[in-house]
């Protein structure tokens, strides 16, 4: 028979064992939550930074267009200029992109690291609890029958057998 505090301190392992479960699943879900939002917030960030830059290039070669035509320059180096101006924007987004790529891979990292501080219960841990419950309840149902045992024959110390 089944000793009754066993089976509170078993119920007990049991509820504990998926409260923390629940809890890591919601800790979990917070930290990914959390790094999303910051993936997002830097991707609108380096979306918005790659555009400006654009947008600067194309109006920084419309006015040398402007003051090429106005004032007849053109040829070789009216070229060059204009090539310039394009190579230096394309220089500008592609570190942007690549800035963008490792703070991405440094807020993964991040993320990685903050789900590794999660602590999860393990099934193996509640199974060790309810072993360890269980071989108390046997002890103490044994030590009850010990008592009962030397009372009835009328001795207070346990026998040797």
């Amino acid at each position: 028979m089944c000793e009754p505090t066993s089976i509170i301190a078993g119920i007990s392992a049991v509820t504990g064992y998926i409260s923390q479960n629940q809890s890591a699943k919601k800790q979990s879900a917070s930290a990914s939550a959390s790094a999303q939002a910051s993936a997002d917030q830097n991707t609108a960030s380096k979306t918005t930074a790659i555009g400006e830059r654009i947008k600067q290039g194309r109006i920084e070669r419309a006015r040398m267009a402007v003051a090429g035509g106005e004032s007849g320059a053109g040829g070789a180096s009216f070229e060059a200029a204009m090539s310039d101006s394009l190579f230096q924007q394309s220089e500008d987004v592609a570190l942007t992109q690549t800035q963008a790529r490792f703070d991405g891979e440094a807020i993964a990292a991040q993320d990685a690291a903050n789900q590794s501080g999660i602590e999860r219960p393990s099934a193996l841990t509640l199974g060790a609890k309810l072993a360890a419950e269980t071989n108390s309840g046997l002890q103490i149902n044994k030590s009850k029958k010990l008592a009962a045992l030397n009372t009835s024959n009328g001795s207070t110390s346990p026998k040797k057998y």
